[in-house]
């Protein structure tokens, strides 16, 4: 599958399910059972970064992967790492789209004892997760 593919369908999957989330579904708690939808927003903290520091580092995060992944031949030719680091790099856009549209990051996924996450928040997870492994195991 195509590297931009991928990111784009994270992308298209967080920003869906957060709507969908959204409309269905007031702010709070919904469900007793293990897997709920628990709708929450994370806004910006106190003396937290404003949102123009955001955007420049994830564009900042965005050329340092992309030139990484051009000019490192071990990272062009491994695609478990390119995959993974698009795949974060696609969380975290879908949660700076968060912050630009609605001022906070959108949270709906409660499992258990677990924070409240997103799709996004999975994605970043997961990608660097699956880069990291590729890159300790040589693969």
């Amino acid at each position: 599958m195509n590297i931009v593919v991928l990111a784009g369908l994270i992308i298209a999957a967080d920003r869906a399910t957060k709507e969908i989330a959204i409309r269905q579904s007031a702010l709070g708690r919904h469900g007793h059972s293990f897997v709920r939808l628990v709708l929450t927003t994370r806004p910006l903290f106190g003396r937290g970064p404003s949102l123009r520091v955001l955007v420049v580092l994830w564009v900042a995060a965005v050329a340092c992967a992309a030139a990484a992944l051009l000019y490192a031949p071990v990272l062009h030719h491994n695609l478990l790492i390119t995959a993974g680091v698009a795949a974060a790099l696609a969380g975290a856009f879908g949660n700076l789209v968060d912050r630009i549209i609605h001022g906070a990051v959108v949270d709906f996924v409660a499992i258990g004892r677990w924070p409240v996450f997103n799709i996004a928040d999975v994605a970043i997870l997961a990608g660097a997760a699956v880069a990291g492994a590729s890159m300790i195991l040589g693969r």
